[in-house]
């Protein structure tokens, strides 16, 4: 049974045209005849001719389900140019289909904005497609179209309202960080009210200064989901290094860090997990003012593990001294930050200490 295809365009539940666009490849033989090759950048420069060139489209057939979304009362009314149907709107999405076509494509999807007969505006994703035999005269042209209405109005709802909680987050990081920073000045207040306490009191300022490094980070990061990598090393090391007074002519430090960006929730006990073992080299690796080095790096190892690694050149740690056991504060809560990270810890004491730390991306 040879099949009714006249029929089926005609009751398909998808719009469709059948379009002649002969007039518009024979203008853009004549431009590049004239001398003009380049004509995507030409119609860039002369956008008042893309309405000649909407005028050069014949539309000579449409079915019944094009009739209904353009919101026609018969198929006559689709029938003829582009520009009955065409407003402001319409000629930037049409003048991609121009470039499309003047650079050799044959078949492609462009959204555009057409608007109806009773004046209402429809985003379209139409499918265009130079019928088999047509390629060079584009004489008969397959055209199709799906409402997208409904879609780009719900993705305009949720630009807004990410917009709204992206902003509400910056906010929030904003107002942390002022909370930290308010946190700070009462320690800094109660170590000079109190003496005794005022190293304490001083290690609990700088680890809350860690922390506020971090909220740093967030809040000029472009996803509010991730921190900078260099932000919970560099920074926090830099940090420390001042914290503690070292100049390089006392201990000397190489940062070796990749650029990479972890998720929030790993960023603020990377940061003090850093800031601890920094601190313990920079107080106990060089005693009495000696000269050393120090080799922090964090490298992201396979896309799998951020290996985080602290190194020094100096004495080592004393005999017997377990920093796996340990009940000081520093390993404590180094103990603690590797455990929230599911982190392995790895130290070692031969020809200085070294702590190295493998983090795993997906824990």
């Amino acid at each position: 049974m040879k099949p009714d295809w006249d029929n089926w365009f005609k009751v398909s539940p998808m719009p469709m045209w059948l379009e002649d666009f002969s007039g518009v490849i024979s203008r853009m033989n004549e431009l590049r005849h004239s001398g003009i090759n380049d004509i995507p950048s030409w119609l860039e420069r002369n956008p008042e001719e893309v309405k000649v060139f909407a005028g050069l489209v014949r539309v000579f057939e449409a079915n019944d389900a094009a009739v209904e979304l353009l919101q026609a009362s018969s198929p006559d009314m689709l029938l003829g140019n582009l520009l009955g149907g065409f407003d402001e709107a319409s000629y930037k999405p049409f003048t991609l289909e121009l470039i499309r076509i003047a650079n050799g494509d044959r078949r492609f999807s462009v959204d555009v904005v057409s608007k109806t007969f009773k004046a209402e505006h429809r985003h379209l994703r139409m499918s265009w497609t130079a019928a088999p035999g047509h390629e060079d005269d584009l004489s008969l042209v397959y055209v199709s179209a799906t409402d997208i209405t409904e879609l780009v109005a719900v993705e305009s709802e949720l630009r807004v309202t990410i917009s709204a909680k992206n902003f509400m987050l910056r906010e929030i990081e904003h107002r942390v960080r002022n909370t930290l920073t308010l946190i700070n000045s009462l320690l800094e207040m109660q170590a000079k009210a109190n003496p005794e306490a005022a190293s304490a009191l001083a290690s609990s300022a700088r680890r809350v200064e860690t922390l506020a490094l971090v909220h740093d980070s967030l809040y000029r990061s472009s996803d509010l989901s991730l921190a900078e990598l260099r932000d919970c090393v560099e920074s926090v090391v830099h940090f420390a290094y001042h914290f503690e007074k070292k100049t390089p002519a006392s201990v000397s430090f190489m940062l070796d860090v990749d650029d990479y960006r972890i998720p929030i929730e790993a960023a603020a006990p990377l940061a003090l997990l850093t800031s601890e073992l920094t601190v313990n080299a920079l107080r106990h690796a060089h005693p009495d003012g000696a000269r050393g080095s120090l080799i922090i790096s964090a490298k992201v190892l396979r896309n799998e593990w951020i290996e985080l690694s602290i190194c020094d050149d100096g004495v080592g740690l004393p005999s017997g001294f377990d920093p796996d056991s340990s009940q000081s504060l520093g390993f404590s809560l180094v103990r603690l930050m590797a455990l929230q990270l599911n982190a392995k810890l790895v130290y070692t004491n031969d020809c200085g200490f070294s702590a190295r730390c493998l983090i795993p991306l997906l824990s």
